[in-house]
């Protein structure tokens, strides 16, 4: 099984770690601690060691309130975009979701019908896929599998996570971590994915050191979702898993529909609260009426006796009100992959037009992202806001290829 080499693992979060005590540029802490912190519990999981963080910095109190101050800015700066974009990003989901209702489109998750391969087959797949994008992107992925840079079978992912990337900027050197353990379509897909953010960090954020946080980085899937599903095109148009490149898009495309059933919840929703990481709590309240309500000396709440309230009560039209239960929605992802995979069919009709523009008006697109507003992001695809937002331009293809799948499998 594919895994990361120890030595290297341990020579960059050594180097890293005694940077931080040596007193290095706050610039560098804060571009590269978080992710430190990942890798070092990632070493713990997968090797069982793991360096100690106490005393790490010669100020921790001063490190921490300025990792504070610099995590606040960023959700700030994330909670702008979502203000400004509000009504555009509603509009285009909305539509999507109008029109995926329009043909009656449906999930058809037969997931056993994926090729499987072996670890060579596997590994020459994925380099063959990337190297019909020229040497630039085919030699940043080959670079992960030389140096053992990506790891299989990790057991602490959470969130239904199948992989994550993780980088440290300074020693421009990063790992990818999945919780995939077979060697097949579904993980050479998530596999693709990953190599998506190491070919946006390789080729762009680390040759120009660039800060641009993860939380405010609110196009930072497009990368990765672009090549995810531009492999699968490459598994149907080379005959090489057709039947499982459909069903694996067809989950996509149905991923979208349900990051945008959530973003129209929390949209239509007026009570809401936004946490750190950019989950969206929105309260349950439950009424009584008054009359089955006592109260204890210190202020809570029975109801038929039994405590149900200690905060977060109110009275409305005679009835006690108590909220002590809030549903999440994962607000920022939503957001993050929903983009995401809009962009990438988008990005991958152009490819399919044009090798030679989608590579340049991709590249616009990453190397822009942090200073252009989202409408000026949409304008460097080279199509009219309008028809980005009606998705009328990649109706045809969603169309065409869930037509085959209700064939295939009698889904009507």
């Amino acid at each position: 099984m594919i895994e990361i080499d120890e030595k290297k693992l341990i020579q960059d979060l050594y180097y890293t770690r005694n940077s931080f005590s040596s007193g290095v540029s706050k610039d560098m802490i804060k571009n590269d601690y978080a992710e430190f912190s990942m890798l070092n519990d990632v070493f713990a999981t997968i090797f069982g060691k793991m360096f100690r963080l106490e005393h790490i910095f010669r100020n921790a109190d001063e490190v921490q309130k300025m990792i504070n101050k610099f995590q606040n800015n960023n959700r700030l700066n994330f909670l702008n975009f979502a203000f400004l974009n509000q009504e555009l990003i509603h509009e285009l989901f909305t539509n999507y979701t109008d029109y995926l209702k329009s043909i009656d489109f449906k999930h058809i998750p037969y997931v056993e019908q994926v090729r499987r391969y072996s670890e060579k087959d596997f590994i020459d797949l994925i380099l063959s896929y990337y190297s019909t994008y020229g040497d630039l992107y085919y030699k940043a992925a080959k670079k992960y599998f030389d140096e053992n840079r990506i790891h299989m079978g990790f057991k602490d992912m959470g969130n239904n996570t199948a992989g994550f990337y993780s980088s440290l900027i300074w020693l421009k050197s990063g790992y990818i971590i999945s919780m995939y353990k077979g060697y097949n379509t579904w993980s050479a897909t998530s596999f693709c994915h990953e190599l998506g953010h190491a070919i946006d960090a390789e080729t762009f954020i680390f040759p120009q050191q660039k800060v641009i946080p993860a939380l405010s980085d609110m196009l930072m899937e497009v990368p990765s979702t672009t090549f995810e599903l531009g492999f699968l095109d490459y598994l149907k148009r080379n005959k090489i898993d057709v039947k499982g490149s459909e069903i694996i898009q067809n989950d996509r495309i149905m991923f979208l529909k349900e990051c945008a059933n959530n973003y129209d919840v929390i949209y239509n929703e007026d009570d809401v609260m936004v946490e750190l990481n950019g989950d969206v709590l929105i309260p349950c309240p439950e009424k009584y009426p008054i009359s089955r309500i006592t109260f204890n000396e210190d202020g809570t709440a029975l109801v038929d006796n039994k405590l149900k309230c200690e905060k977060d009560s109110y009275y409305v039209d005679g009835n006690f009100v108590y909220v002590n239960k809030y549903k999440v929605y994962h607000y920022r992802e939503d957001m993050l992959y929903g983009l995401g995979y809009y962009f990438a069919l988008h990005l991958n009709m152009i490819k399919d037009n044009s090798m030679q523009d989608f590579k340049k008006v991709f590249n616009n697109i990453i190397t822009s992202r942090k200073e252009c507003s989202l409408p000026e992001i949409i304008e460097k695809l080279g199509i009219r806001l309008e028809d980005f937002v009606s998705g009328e331009l990649i109706k045809p293809k969603i169309a065409g290829e869930y037509l085959t799948l209700k064939k295939r499998y009698n889904v009507y």
